[in-house]
């Protein structure tokens, strides 16, 4: 760690070098001067004056410094280059570096160098290895030019150039890493890389780890896995996926190795792209080494490097094993630029750059890849010898030539220039030959060779043309030209290569053999396709399902299910198919491998299994009624009645199997059952009349008992002569094969049942006991006497057996006979005879009985002996069936003997019990209880009778009867507590039970026993006392000692009482412990060995005080008798009296030892004594932070006690003791310290010596001071003294802050400050030490963020940020301001603002004042500011646009927000062309005005595609899809548009009536009511809407019904999904304006997403025009317009389309004009066709007539779709369409009473929503007859309901929008607000006003979505 610690300090040092460094011009390094780069820890030195590349590489080598070998530069890195340029001369560009291509053209290879042999630069694919400064020139092919040159001219910069081996330059020396060791890049994808070590390494291998630490993040680390040494210098290892730049540090322990090597991943490569010129295009790139993260991918388009591709992408899956990548171009590639193209294409993956500028680009107009390279070689050259090397994505270069000024345009501006001077061209030779016939010039190579073409140029060539001449384009000026015109002398020009266009072909002709399930086939073509390629598989001429692998040329095909064959096979690539009949598929022929089951003779189904059977019945031939149970393998059908042998054969697609032979069941026997003597037989085809059927078993036929029919015989009783033999039936029927059959016996009767225990003669009687079946075969005929198999049968003849029955026990035992192992008779029952006891014995101690009798058996398992209830244990048969034994339970009382055999039971009466004593306590000798313990001692026997029991006790020849009282029985042992008289001794006791006596139990009275004997001192003779128990006179002797060396006798002993006896002894046995005592009374001995011991000296602690010493005991007498020492030093010095001596200040000498105290008879050693380290005095008490030494004074600092080494510590402060060179042990009085750097007061120091720990002395640091302060972002650096080194013992004191530092050194605090912070006071705590002064902080503003991008006009943002408070601590206002300098201007202009948040999170709002494009926007106070942040105003949005007629130039005028006049361009165009629109002037800031040629269309050719307008203004660029042509509409009307009684708006195709009229035809005479008095009006709930005509109460309902999905009108439009709006979640509605109201609401059914309704309906008061989408409608008085949004529908196909319905009711039939009407509709159709339920029908305007009255609905003819203007299909629903089924039902609609009309707006499906805009208006007929006017019914047909209020119509009229989005267009996403405000942006326009970003509602799934 600390090791690893000190490198990471060192990185941080060197990466300050670099940052430093890079602040100064350096000039040294001249001529030997060498300079370190500490990046890559390598020297540098440059050498003024010149020699060829070769010498160059010889002088570097022979220069050596600091041990290191010289090598010609290795430029390996961004960083390296950058580091060397700075020593290049101002005078002196052109340096020799390492790399040729020598031996192998085009593949650059370094020379030098620990990189040497190793690829830098591919030149024909691009690719770089590592990093190189080529271009798009350079290298070349030209002559002998193998050697690497840096350049620097005034286009390029400094550059790579190949250059021939002459002496022309100055050259670059590198020192370092020859001599360390190596490791080769990895692409980020991770892999196996190779360590090179030095030779003659001495490192260890075994342990080595490679660590790789991140140079951005070095808290990022990772180890090279898997070590593998391959020899003495080379190893692998395995480095993880990653990116970008590391240290790579070489640890073995030892040694560590040294220097860091600077390493990184390999540069991204691109192998081929399919560029977008055109801003927010999207670019696909296919490479490698792109890293593993694509938000740390910056990609660069074109050489000014201001064009990124942004929103990168990584592909799922990978593409022949690259990588695939998808970004968004920010800007487009200018048209005219001779520098900024698409290419060159520069990655910076993590800080790891690399460029490419040679890249195929894919083209979609001719799928054909395209690269051009100034190469430098001659036409031929081009065309042999480099193309074929020139590989892009598996095809083969081929020189190409531009035909069309599409083709010309799209290389100017894609492909990589070489200079940004015109002058200086790049000339591409052209793949043709003239020809002199045609005139004409002919292709070489491709597809198209020999094809006859025109190229495209502006010039063409004025001088010799034939067919020698080659040609070249120049690409600055479309210029052909030829040699004769060539700017160079050589003829050596670039190359121009084209790949793809060729038609796929197959490998080879072949047939692949499928079974009829299908399978999966390889096919190989030689031409693959290219990545963008549209490919498609066909079988039949039907397209079917495969999979590009990564194998270049494969294709896994799925064969789907088929029958017959050969089909033909055939793949399409880009329109290209294989040659026809070249690759086929055959199905296999059908096979039959089983069928079953059998068919019976009446006819049966069966099931055929097999193989390629097939899944399709009517394409199978083989029996009738086919059904496919298992597809291919198995089907089922049904065969006719038959009979015999036939065969089977499956047909599939009329190719059939082999025939399957089979044979009709004949009869069968499933089962033959006897019972008793008759049998059962089934089985099948027996026949129904069995006078046809002979049925035998053996040799005797059994059919005259039978009877049955075709399934079924019963034959009863069979013959008495029948034997067990085969089953064989004959007759009419197809006999089967003979059935073997084993008669089973059968039991009639025995001769008795009723037998002794050990068996007895039966004889039994039945039928078919053979011995033998079928002659001689034995039949294993036993008989099963109660389960138990026996052979001796007694076998008599085939009825009788006369048979033993086996001895056992019980009743109701089976007997059986069995034939043949299995067939068992019936089974008959006996029993055995009851068992008799006639005599017993028992023996107590054991409990056991021994019972004499009869019919016992031979199981002890079957018999029982039970006394009193109680069943005895341990049953043994000690002679079969006469005698057992058993042990009864100690509870038994005497009676009753229950013996039960195998069930059967007798009683054997009065059986005794005898008695036994198995335990008594022993009474005291002073007489009184004993106990008494035993068995069968009960007071009663089983009856309940008294047993007379009595007890007595016996001494010699005397019997003495005691009294004895029952306690109690436990677990069956009884006890008695008896009384006796005083005495000693031994004696006898017995009991008395019935009459039986017990055996005698001898015992005694209680011996004596010793607790303890008093104490004299030695050779002191006294009387002494022995306590304890039982002490009697009788026989009574007292000694002391141990009998085996000397025993004294205690003489006149005394005893007092029984407890006490008092002695005298001389004190003459010398004994250095404890002494045996015996007692002996009456013949009972007592003794204790330890009794006796002599008075000694006891130390019972010794504790240290200081430098003295206490010790405490017993015994110590008179103390100056004694002598003390400690080891071998005595103490002279000490007092004390018998139990406590002290010694004060101990001898100078004393060290740890062991205690001895002497009292002149022995001396006794105690414990030893360690010495407690003891302090007296510190040298210093205040000290450095820094730290520093101390001088330590006190006693007992051994280095060494007893002989044990010992290890001295220091406790500092409560820290964990340390030891070691910091501590100096003088000698046992002194240590010096060196005392650590740290803080604080009052700590502590203490020593430690092992585990003894001295007492603490305390010390205190300085206390510490603040000199000076710095802010850098977020960071406060504070400068002072005495800090410490721990960021846990500062607290920062910040004004109401406390604030723990993140780092910290003595004199140096670094701070994050939290973005509360004001200014206030700083000081700060060290450890709880305040610092001696403080200082103030004036925080220095950050502006983090500004939102929203104010308006051109100047509107108001809001500033977020940190430090931004107004105040400081103590509330004092600090005067905060804010100020936005323009870009360019220099003038800081002050803003208005006032706080939203003045405390944090800041936010301040601003008055921005007009501007356009970027500014500057500074906080600042006093003289403090923070740093600029670098915005902008809000790019251009467009929203809508006028329209023009194609090819019809004009003005056009464009709405949306944030224009500006500075530099205002505007441009019309799709992804591949733009048109400038000219004179672009800016009306206001919300408008723009140009003119616009109108001859651009989308792609093939379709005005009905919306176009990209694109306004650049202010430096800020904005786009959207939003401009249409006019359609070139016709206004209805006859004979004239309009009918001549209003104007036509031709644009639109809508008439704007006359005054009297109205219609969408100018048609109708319109009367006095129209418009109606009544207004229309809305529904609160769910926006419905009623308009009212003039005739009342006639009127029409408007409401939305549903949101319907259908699928393509190529796949029949079905419908996927329906909402009802009946289903629908409404919010509360919002009241816009007066006029205008805003309903919203969502599904819960999220099948098809989170789907989201919202409308405005808008009552229009007087006639007036509304634009939609750029597009006006003329609106009715008393109009009602929708607005209506749909989001997040999510489709599940992108072709599927979305419909919108509307629904409007009105009465089916009116009277108008005295004649019964019916209510109608018309439209403006242009084309009709049906299909799939829809009527399709463009129209703008449909009109539904109703009697006096006319419904007027108009559509715009283009909706807003993902933001885009799209134009828009309508269509009427056929009158069969469910949904009128639907709707009727929901709503109670009587049809007859009602009419109801689904029409629809049709588009393809959208990604986030669209608008729709349809406007409903009424007018009523003036010609009309009133007089007979009948109303319509007031009660509709749901019950009566009256019309008017709110209450629901009686009909409805559904109207459908279906909207998606148009294809391949990609839109720009607007922000909601934006939307808001300019989506419908004039006077007359309905604006969605409660769409803004704030109204927000919480969905279906709890989640809260916000309105667009």
């Amino acid at each position: 760690m600390y090791k690893q610690n000190n490198q990471l300090s060192l990185f941080i040092k060197t990466i300050t070098i670099i940052v430093i460094g890079s602040l100064f011009y350096f000039n040294n390094g001249v001529d030997g001067q060498a300079t370190r780069f500490p990046l890559t820890d390598h020297y540098y030195g440059r050498f003024d004056f010149v020699l060829n590349a070769t010498q160059a590489i010889a002088n570097c080598g022979g220069r050596n410094i600091y041990g290191d070998v010289g090598y010609l530069a290795t430029i390996t890195s961004y960083e390296e280059w950058q580091y060397i340029q700075r020593y290049f001369s101002p005078t002196q560009n052109k340096y020799w570096v390492s790399g040729s291509d020598e031996g192998d053209r085009g593949m650059w290879r370094y020379q030098t160098g620990p990189e040497k042999g190793e690829l830098l630069y591919n030149a024909y694919t691009d690719r770089a290895y590592r990093y190189h400064l080529f271009t798009a020139d350079e290298p070349n092919l030209m002559g002998a030019e193998y050697y690497i040159e840096t350049v620097n001219d005034t286009y390029s910069g400094y550059h790579y150039n190949n250059l021939g081996n002459g002496p022309t330059n100055y050259f670059i020396c590198e020192w370092g890493g020859l001599e360390r060791p190596y490791l080769t890049q990895v692409e980020t994808t991770g892999g196996v890389a190779t360590v090179r070590f030095p030779v003659g390494s001495t490192y260890t291998y075994s342990n080595m780890t490679i660590l790789f630490t991140s140079v951005d993040n070095p808290a990022v680390t990772f180890q090279c896995a898997n070590f593998t040494v391959i020899n003495a210098t080379i190893s692998t290892c395995v480095v993880p996926p990653g990116q970008g730049r590391y240290q790579v540090t070489f640890l073995s322990s030892p040694p560590a190795l040294p220097h860091p090597l600077y390493w990184m991943y390999s540069p991204a490569y691109v192998t081929f792209a399919k560029p977008s010129l055109v801003a927010g295009g999207a670019v696909t790139i296919v490479g490698g080494s792109f890293g593993t993260d694509p938000s740390l991918v910056t990609i660069y388009s074109g050489n000014n490097k201001t064009r990124t591709c942004g929103s990168v992408q990584f592909i799922q899956g990978s593409y022949l094993n690259e990588t695939v990548l998808t970004c968004i171009l920010s800007g487009a590639v200018p048209t005219s630029a001779t520098w900024d193209k698409f290419l060159p294409l520069t990655f910076n993956i993590s800080g790891v750059i690399s460029s490419q500028h040679k890249v195929p680009l894919y083209d979609t107009g001719t799928n054909q890849y395209y690269l051009t390279w100034k190469a430098m070689v001659s036409w031929t050259y081009a065309r042999d010898t480099v193309a074929p090397k020139m590989i892009a994505d598996g095809y083969e270069g081929r020189m190409s030539y531009i035909e069309t000024q599409a083709m010309y345009n799209f290389l100017n501006r894609s492909m990589a220039p070489i200079s940004p001077d015109a002058s200086n061209s790049l000339n591409i030779w052209q793949g043709v030959r003239f020809s002199e016939i045609a005139n004409l010039y002919t292709i070489v190579q491709g597809p198209r060779a020999g094809t006859n073409i025109t190229l495209y140029a502006t010039q063409v060539p004025t001088g010799l043309q034939n067919r020698q001449t080659p040609y070249f384009v120049q690409l600055t000026d479309d210029t052909l030209r030829n040699p004769l015109q060539v700017y160079w002398s050589n003829q050596e020009q670039g190359v121009f290569y084209e790949y793809g266009g060729i038609s796929p072909v197959f490998i080879a002709t072949q047939t692949f053999t499928s079974p009829t399930s299908g399978m999966l086939v390889k096919i190989k073509l030689n031409v693959y396709g290219a990545y963008f390629s549209t490919v498609t598989v066909n079988l039949k001429g039907i397209p079917i399902a495969f999979n590009r692998t990564n194998v270049r040329g494969e294709i896994d095909v799925a064969i789907p299910a088929g029958s017959g064959g050969p089909h033909s096979l055939s793949v399409t690539i880009d329109g290209m198919t294989t040659p026809a009949n070249t690759q086929f598929v055959q199905y296999i022929a059908p096979a039959i491998t089983g069928m079953s089951p059998l068919p019976s003779t009446n006819g049966s189904l069966i099931t055929v299994t097999g193989t390629n059977l097939f899944n399709n019945p009517a394409l199978i031939l083989a029996c009738s009624a086919i059904d496919v149970s298992s597809p291919h393998t198995q089907l089922v059908c049904l065969l006719p009645p038959q009979q015999g042998n036939y065969s089977l054969v499956v047909t599939v697609s009329y190719i059939s199997s082999e025939p399957y032979a089979f044979a009709y069941d004949s009869v069968t026997v499933s089962s033959i059952t006897q019972i008793a003597d008759y049998l059962e037989i089934v089985g099948t085809n027996f026949g129904n009349n069995l006078a046809f059927l002979g049925v035998a078993i053996g040799a005797v036929s059994i059919k005259s008992s039978c009877l049955g029919n075709n399934t079924y015989v019963l034959c009863n009783p069979v013959p008495q002569s029948t034997v067990s033999g085969d089953l064989v039936f004959t007759g009419s029927a197809i006999a089967p094969p003979p059935v073997p059959f084993y008669f089973t016996p059968v039991l009639t009767s025995l001769s008795t049942v009723l037998f002794p225990t050990a068996g007895g003669l039966v004889v039994v009687h039945g039928r078919y006991f053979e011995p033998t079946v079928y002659g001689s075969v034995d039949n294993s005929l036993v008989v099963i006497d109660n389960n138990i198999v026996n052979t001796n049968i007694g076998y008599q003849s085939l009825t009788t057996l006369n048979y033993h029955i086996l001895a056992g026990t019980g009743i109701n035992r089976q007997l059986l006979v069995q034939a043949g192992g299995s067939r068992n008779s019936t089974v008959f029952l006996y029993s055995f005879q009851p068992p008799t006891v006639t005599s017993y014995s028992m023996d107590p101690v054991t409990d056991t009985i021994t019972a004499v009798g009869t019919n016992f058996g031979a199981d002890n398992t079957t018999i029982t002996f039970q006394m009193a209830g109680l069943k005895a244990r341990n049953v043994v048969i000690q002679t079969p069936h006469t005698t057992a034994s058993f042990v009864i339970q100690n509870q038994s009382l005497s009676g009753d003997l229950l013996v039960n055999v195998d069930g059967q039971t007798v009683t054997f009466n009065n059986l005794n019990l005898t008695p036994l004593i198995t335990y008594t306590t022993l009474p005291s000798v002073d007489g009184g209880v004993f106990l008494v313990y035993g068995k069968y001692l009960s007071q009663i026997d089983q009856s309940g009778t008294n047993t007379g029991i009595s007890f007595s006790v016996s001494a010699s020849t005397t019997t003495t009867a005691v009294p004895c009282t029952f306690i109690a029985i436990v677990n069956g042992l009884y006890s008695y507590q008896c009384t006796i008289g005083s005495g000693s001794g031994q004696f006898t006791t017995k009991a008395s039970v019935r009459g039986v006596d017990s055996a005698p139990y001898g015992m005694s009275y209680q011996y004596p026993a010793i607790t303890s004997v008093s104490s004299i001192t030695y050779r002191e003779p006294g009387e002494i006392t022995l306590f304890g128990t039982n002490f009697a006179a009788t026989g009574l002797l007292v000694t002391i000692g141990n009998s085996s060396t000397q025993t004294s006798i205690c003489t006149a002993p005394q005893v007092i009482g029984s407890t006490i006896i008092t002695c005298h002894y001389d004190a003459s046995l010398i004994a250095t412990g404890p002494l045996p005592v015996k007692v002996v009374v009456n013949g009972l001995e007592g003794s204790k060995d330890d009794a006796f011991v002599y008075t000694n000296i006891q130390v019972s602690g010794v504790t240290q005080i200081n430098d003295g010493l206490v010790i405490q005991g017993l015994n110590f007498g008179n103390v100056s008798n004694l002598q003390l020492f400690i080891g071998t030093v005595e103490i002279t010095s000490f007092t004390g009296n018998n139990t406590v001596i002290t010694c004060n200040t101990l001898p100078l000498a004393v060290s740890s030892g062991v205690l001895s105290i002497d009292n002149g008879l022995v001396k006794v050693e105690f414990q030893p004594i360690y010495f407690t380290p003891y302090l007296v005095s510190l040298s210093d008490v205040v000290l450095e932070t820094v730290g520093q030494n101390v001088t330590i004074q006190g006693r007992f600092f051994e280095t060494e006690s007893m002989g044990q080494n010992n290890t001295v510590y220091v406790i500092n402060n409560g820290e964990p003791p340390v030891q070691g060179p910091t501590i100096q042990v003088i000698d046992s009085q002194t240590i010096i310290y060196s005392v650590p750097g740290a803080t604080g007061t009052g700590l502590a120091i203490a020593i430690k010596i092992e585990s003894r720990v001295s007492n603490e002395l305390i010390y205190s640091f300085v206390a510490p001071t603040l000199d000076s302060l710095q802010q850098q972002q977020y960071t406060l650096f504070v400068f002072g003294q005495s800090f410490g080194q721990l960021s846990q013992n500062i607290q920062v004191l910040f004004g109401s802050l406390t604030i723990t530092p993140t780092s910290v050194n003595d004199t140096t605090l670094e701070i994050n400050l939290p973005i509360e912070s004001v200014n206030a006071n700083l000081s700060i705590s060290v450890s709880g030490q305040i610092s001696t002064n403080t200082l103030t902080v004036s925080l220095v503003p950050i502006i983090s963020q500004v939102s929203p991008l104010a308006l051109t006009t100047g509107t108001n943002i809001t500033i977020t940020g940190d430090y931004l408070s107004p105040v400081d601590n103590a509330s004092s206002d600090i005067q905060m301001s804010f100020s936005a300098t323009l870009l360019g201007s220099g003038v800081d202009n002050i803003l208005s603002c006032y706080y939203l948040s003045s405390v944090a999170p800041y936010s301040v709002v601003c008055a921005m004042i007009q501007g356009y494009g970027y500014y500057d926007l500074t906080a600042y106070y006093s003289a403090t500011y923070s740093d600029p942040l670098h915005t902008s105003y809000a790019p251009p949005v467009i929203v809508t646009s006028t329209s023009l007629f194609f090819n019809k130039p004009g003005n056009i005028t464009i709405s949306g927000d944030s224009f500006s006049s500075n530099n205002l361009q505007v441009f019309v165009g799709t992804n591949d062309v733009n048109a400038t629109c000219t004179n672009a002037t800016l009306l206001d800031f919300e408008t723009i005005e140009c003119y616009y040629s109108a001859d651009i269309r989308q792609v093939g050719s379709d005005i009905h595609f919306p176009l990209n307008i694109t306004v650049g203004c202010g430096g800020l660029v904005g786009q959207n899809n939003v401009f249409l042509y006019y359609e070139n509409y016709k206004c209805p009307g006859t004979p004239a548009a309009c009918s001549g009684k209003g104007q036509c708006q031709e644009t639109t195709g809508y008439c704007t009536c006359n005054t009297g009229f109205s219609g969408w035809d100018c048609s109708i005479e319109v009367n006095h009511q129209t418009p109606p008095t009544l207004p229309p009006y809305t529904n609160s709930s769910d926006g419905s809407g009623k308009l009212p005509t003039g005739y009342s109460p006639l009127e029409y309902q408007v409401r939305i019904a549903y949101l319907r999905e259908i699928t393509s009108l190529s796949n029949g439009s079905a419908t996927v999904h329906t909402l009802a709006m009946t289903n629908i979640t409404w919010l509360l509605p919002t009241v816009i304006t007066t006029n205008t109201t805003l309903f919203s609401g969502y599904w819960n059914d999220t099948t098809v997403g989170n789907v989201q309704l919202s409308f405005n309906v808008t009552h229009i008061e007087q006639p007036r025009n509304v634009s939609f989408a750029g597009v006006s409608m003329p609106a009715d008085a008393n109009s009602i317009k929708y607005t209506v949004k749909v989001d997040n529908w999510v489709f599940s196909d992108s072709l599927n389309r979305l419909e919108i319905l509307f629904a409007t009711t009105t009465s089916a039939t009116t009277v108008y004009n005295c004649s019964q009407s019916k209510t109608s509709f018309s439209s403006n159709a242009l084309d009709t066709s049906s299909g799939g339920g829809l009527q399709t029908s463009y129209f703008t305007n449909l009109v539904i007539n109703t009697g006096p009255a006319v419904l007027n609905i108009r559509f715009a003819d283009r909706l807003i779709l993902d933001n885009d203007i799209i134009k828009s299909n309508t269509a009427v629903l056929l009158a069969n369409d469910t949904l009128y089924q639907l709707y009727n039902q929901e709503q109670n609609i009587n049809t007859t009473e009602t009419y109801t009309l689904l029409s629809s707006i049709i588009t393809p499906s959208f990604s986030h929503n669209v608008i729709v805009d349809p406007l409903f208006s009424t007018v009523s007929r003036a010609n009309y007859n009133q007089t007979c006017y009948v109303p319509p019914s007031s009660s509709d047909s749901r019950g009566g309901n009256t019309g008017g209020g709110n209450d629901e119509p009686g009909w409805k009229l559904p109207v459908i929008i279906a909207c998606s989005v148009a294809g391949g267009i990609l839109a720009l996403a607007i922000a909601a607000v934006i939307i808001k405000k300019n989506a419908f942006k004039n006077n007359d326009s309905i604006k969605l006003k409660g769409w803004s970003a704030n109204k927000a509602y919480s969905g279906p799934n709890g989640g809260t979505a916000a309105g667009q």
